[in-house]
C-alpha cells in the first residue's frame, strides 16, 4: 500500500526544472540547424513551379504553331507558289487553313518587343478579304483587322545570334536561323583564281575531317562546295585538307576564308556579301562588296560569327548588285573588317518556295529575370497545296 502511494506521488510530481530546460534546448538545437533550409526550400518550390510554368507555356506556344504550319496552304491556285509570304530568323507569315471553308487565314508568327526591354512571342491571325479567294477571286489578299495572341510574355531569346526559326528546304540545306559560329579554320596560304586543287591548305583544325565529309571553303557567291578524300585529325598540327579537285571561282585570300565542316556545324546556304570597308562604332549604313541577292525593309542582317555577332534590321529595299545596306543605328561592339561577312537571315523568295518545315527554338521564364527554360521543335508542312473546298 506504501508502494503504491509513493508511485501516485511521484506520477503527480511532472518533470523536473532541468529536464524542461534540456528539452527547450534540445528543441532550440534542432530548429536552428532547420532553420536556414526553410527559405532554400520555398526558394526551390518557386523556381521548379516557375520552371514547370515556364515549360507550360513553351510547350503550348511550340503545338499552336505546329498546327498551323500542318495546315499552311497556298492560297493562289493554278502552279503551287508557296504558303510562305516571307520567313525570317525572327518572324514568320504564311496562309493556313483555320477551319473557314474557302477562305484561309494569313498566320503572321514573330517575336516582338515587350514592356521593360523584354521580348514576347506571338501569333495573329488575318482574316480573308470577301470574295478575293478562289474560285471566285484570283488570290486572298489580307486587309482586315487581326486576331492577336501573345503565346510567352517573357522570350529570353529572338536575337539575331539565338533566333526563334530556322526553315529546312527541300534536298536537306536550311535558310534563315543563326549564324554559325566562327569557322573552325581558316587558309594558311592563299587560293587564286582559276587554280585546280586537291587539296586545301589551312591552319590548325578544331574538329576532324573524316573521308567523304563536306567541306565549304569561303561563302557567298564564291563559296565551293569539296568533298574530303582523306581522314585528318585536329590540331595545331594539321595544316591540309585532301579534297575533291575544284576549280576557284576567286581569289580566296589568307585568313579572313573561312573553311568550314558541314558535318561541325551547319553553314549558311547563301551569304549575300562581305564588308568593303572597316565598320566601327555606331552606323547607319554597311558598306558592302556589290550584294548577291536583294534585301526587303526589316529583313535582319548579321555581321560578323561568333560572339562579335551584330544583328541589322534593313530600313529600305536595296537590289542585288548594290554597294550599300542602310540599316538601323547599332553600336558595334567589334570592329569589324573588310570582308568581315554579311548574313541576311531572312529566306529568299526562291527558298520560301522550297520550305518544308518549320523548326523552333523557344526559350522563356515564367518572371523576368528567372532561368530560362528551352524547348525546340520542328512541324512539317502536310498539304501546302490549295483546295477550294476547305481553304
Amino acid at each position: 500500500m506504501r508502494t503504491l502511494r509513493r508511485a501516485a506521488q511521484r506520477g503527480e510530481e511532472g518533470f523536473t526544472l532541468i529536464e524542461t530546460a534540456l528539452t527547450v534546448l534540445i528543441m532550440a538545437i534542432v530548429l536552428a540547424c532547420a532553420f536556414p533550409t526553410v527559405p532554400l526550400f520555398f526558394g526551390e518550390q518557386t523556381s521548379i513551379q516557375n520552371t514547370f510554368g515556364a515549360v507550360d507555356q513553351l510547350v503550348l506556344a511550340s503545338e499552336t504553331v505546329t498546327r498551323f504550319v500542318h495546315e499552311a496552304v497556298d492560297n493562289s491556285p493554278g502552279g503551287l507558289v508557296s504558303p510562305f509570304v516571307s520567313a525570317s530568323a525572327n518572324a514568320v507569315t504564311f496562309t493556313a487553313n483555320t477551319g473557314i471553308a474557302g477562305a484561309p487565314e494569313e498566320v503572321v508568327v514573330q517575336v516582338a518587343n515587350g514592356a521593360g526591354g523584354t521580348r514576347t512571342f506571338g501569333m495573329s491571325l488575318y482574316p480573308a478579304t470577301s470574295g478575293s479567294c478562289p474560285p471566285a477571286g484570283a488570290g486572298c489578299t489580307y486587309t482586315g483587322g487581326a486576331d492577336n495572341t501573345v503565346l510567352i510574355n517573357y522570350l529570353t531569346n529572338g536575337t539575331g545570334g539565338s533566333p526563334v526559326f530556322s526553315y529546312l528546304l527541300q534536298g536537306g540545306e536550311s535558310c534563315a536561323g543563326p549564324p554559325p559560329g566562327a569557322a573552325p579554320t581558316t587558309l594558311a596560304s592563299a587560293l587564286t583564281s582559276g587554280s585546280h586543287y586537291t587539296s586545301v591548305s589551312v591552319n590548325g583544325l578544331t574538329s576532324p575531317v573524316s573521308v567523304g565529309d563536306s567541306v565549304y571553303l569561303g561563302s557567298g557567291p564564291y563559296a565551293q562546295l569539296l568533298t574530303a578524300t582523306a581522314a585528318t585529325t585536329a590540331g595545331a598540327g594539321t595544316k591540309v585538307i585532301t579534297v575533291s579537285s575544284f576549280t576557284a571561282s576567286t581569289g580566296y585570300p589568307v585568313t579572313t576564308t573561312g573553311v568550314y565542316d558541314n558535318a561541325w556545324g551547319l553553314v549558311p546556304n547563301t551569304v549575300p556579301t562581305t564588308l568593303s570597308g572597316t565598320v566601327s562604332g555606331s552606323v547607319t549604313a554597311l558598306p558592302v562588296h556589290a550584294l548577291g541577292s536583294a534585301v526587303a525593309v526589316g529583313d535582319q542582317v548579321v555581321v560578323g560569327t561568333g560572339a562579335t555577332t551584330q544583328t541589322f534590321t534593313v530600313k529600305t529595299a536595296e537590289p542585288a548588285l548594290q554597294t550599300t545596306i542602310p540599316v538601323n543605328t547599332v553600336a558595334a561592339n567589334a570592329t569589324y573588317n573588310a570582308n568581315t561577312e554579311v548574313y541576311d537571315s531572312s529566306c529568299s523568295n526562291t527558298q520560301l518556295s522550297q520550305i518544308t518545315a518549320v523548326s523552333l527554338n523557344l526559350q522563356a521564364t515564367k518572371t523576368p529575370g528567372g532561368q530560362p527554360t528551352g524547348y525546340q521543335s520542328q512541324a512539317y508542312l502536310l498539304s501546302p497545296t490549295y483546295n477550294t473546298s476547305v481553304g
